[in-house]
């Protein structure tokens, strides 16, 4: 019986196939650190580029698509801990896609990733991901739990909105403070605009320490250019709708040339903000590396960056600094760096608030 179960899942599997597409893709990335130093004692750790506590991202993704309905899970399995998405798109017109459940709309997404960002995130490392343009999701880089829409009525032209459903509020709420409306243009030759709303924003808010707090709503538009060979240009601003104390304004922008040999990059996000004593701050932080091919598929990533003590929020200024040697495999990466940082910048803590500190990250990345 179980021989004929087992054929006939087999026979459906290829019938069904016949007629839909279900593929597996897969992507993680781990870090160890047999050797760091966070001021006070030589350490040791694991995690991820986005957590120095912690385990490895072993994720992956299954997804189908026919000609216009489809299905993605995206499994996280990062500490065994949800950090998931799972949703059913349909498309009732060719210009219309509907997503239900958790999901996200990355078309219009505005990133600035290299070197420390996709090593261990310390200091300034931790700006990439959404610097100049947030993904539609729960408006913080995330996946939303509701519902999204996407409309692309014309070549270049990409209307969404994304509403993070929280069950049983009102409605007003829910389409004011918990949604994303964004419209861009992808200007043929030139490069891509855009603009959107971001309903209970947490993005831009800091209070007067320099710390994320409570949400408020924001306006974000962005631009990039591509009218210049092997040039890749970013900008865009994060602007409060409500005029609070500690409401901040964030400019951010990225640019990188590849010169064939090696890629520079250049990375500036800046938050102007009020304190509690009702004075204007202005945080900044900048910084610039590069990816040096060596041949043999070795590369060298080097990133520097220096963050005032208005954008770190703890009283005094910052620099983190990335030298490593990655060796690309087949489907994927393995590398060795040496990360610093003064004033305790380290992805470990330690009690010296002003000590250097440092990390010998060892990392293993592949994808499917």
């Amino acid at each position: 019986m179980k021989k004929i179960i087992g054929t006939l899942a087999v026979v459906a599997l290829v019938v069904s196939s016949a007629f839909a597409d279900v593929s597996i893709g897969a992507w993680g990335r781990g870090l160890w650190s047999p050797i760091a130093h966070n001021g006070d004692d030589a350490v040791t750790g694991i995690g991820t580029s986005w957590g120095a506590a912690g385990l490895q991202r072993v994720g992956f993704t299954v997804a189908g698509s026919s000609e216009n309905v489809g299905f993605v899970v995206d499994v996280a399995g990062e500490n065994m801990t949800p950090n998931d998405g799972a949703y059913i798109w349909v498309k009732p017109f060719d210009f219309l896609t509907v997503k239900v459940g958790r999901a996200n709309d990355d078309k219009l997404r505005g990133n600035g990733c290299f070197g420390l960002f996709n090593w261990l995130r310390i200091g300034g490392g931790w700006a990439g991901e959404d610097l100049t343009f947030a993904r539609l999701g729960d408006g913080r880089g995330g996946y939303g739990k509701g519902a999204i829409v996407e409309l692309d009525p014309v070549e270049g032209l990409h209307i969404a909105a994304a509403f993070d459903i929280q069950n049983g509020e009102d409605a007003y709420k829910t389409y004011q403070d918990h949604a994303q409306y964004a419209v861009g243009y992808d200007i043929a030759g030139i490069g891509l605009i855009r603009a959107q709303y971001i309903g209970d924003s947490q993005l831009s808010i800091r209070d007067s320490n320099g710390n994320l707090v409570s949400a408020v709503n924001t306006i974000n538009a962005a631009f990039d250019l591509k009218a210049v060979e092997n040039l890749a240009l970013s900008v865009g601003a994060f602007i409060p709708v409500e005029d609070l104390n500690d409401n901040a304004k964030v400019v951010a922008a990225y640019v990188n040339y590849n010169f064939g040999v090696a890629t520079a990059h250049a990375i500036f996000n800046s938050k102007f903000y009020k304190d509690a004593a009702d004075d204007n701050k202005s945080g900044i932080m900048f910084g610039a590396g590069a990816d040096v091919s060596m041949g043999d598929n070795l590369g060298l990533n080097l990133d520097v960056r220096y963050s005032n003590k208005e954008y770190v929020g703890d009283g005094k200024d910052e620099i983190a600094f990335l030298a490593g040697i990655s060796k690309n495999l087949t489907n994927g990466v393995v590398g060795i760096g040496f990360e610093g940082g003064t004033n305790n910048v380290g992805p470990f803590d330690g009690t010296d608030a002003e000590a250097f500190t440092f990390a010998v990250p060892v990392k293993a990345e592949f994808w499917f």
